[in-house]
């Protein structure tokens, strides 16, 4: 630096204007600094470099916040999950009551049913056709109809 600063001083004290000493061009002013075109290159090569930083940054903030809000729905879907195995739970709990209750129904009347079959066997002597005939009869009595089961809760 000390040649540059004594080549100004000589500059300024021949004829008091400075002219570049790559390109002959006068300065009008004090010249600040002479090393612009190397200045100039630094300059644009880290504009690049904080250019690319930025937009690094910017992709960064981007996936912050998207992986926020993925963490976000991956606790809401785990509670809705949760709430959805409660209530299919709790349904089929309800349906399998239902079936218990109806098929104990059926059970009794198929016993009823088969207390008369035997009474009519052993007392009435009854042949197979009246057998046959009773069951016929009766047949629609073990399940007068299907159970009503509970509403699905969606």
């Amino acid at each position: 630096w000390s040649c540059l600063i004594r080549w100004v001083k000589y500059q300024l004290s021949d004829n008091g204007s400075v002219k570049c000493p790559q390109c002959g061009e006068g300065f009008e002013a004090m010249p600040i600094n002479l090393h612009a075109p190397f200045c100039q290159e630094v300059h644009g090569y880290y504009e690049s470099k904080f250019a690319e930083i930025g937009a690094s940054i910017e992709d960064c903030t981007v996936y912050a916040e998207l992986t926020s809000h993925l963490e976000e729905l991956s606790v809401e879907v785990k509670l809705q999950d949760a709430e959805l195995r409660a209530l299919l739970d709790t349904h089929f709990a309800e349906m399998e009551n239902v079936a218990t209750v109806h098929v104990a129904l059926a059970n009794a009347r198929l016993m009823s049913l088969k207390e008369q079959m035997k009474n009519m066997a052993e007392e009435d002597e009854a042949t197979t056709e009246d057998l046959v005939e009773l069951m016929e009869l009766n047949c629609h009595q073990l399940f007068p109809s299907l159970p009503s089961l509970p509403p699905c809760p969606f």
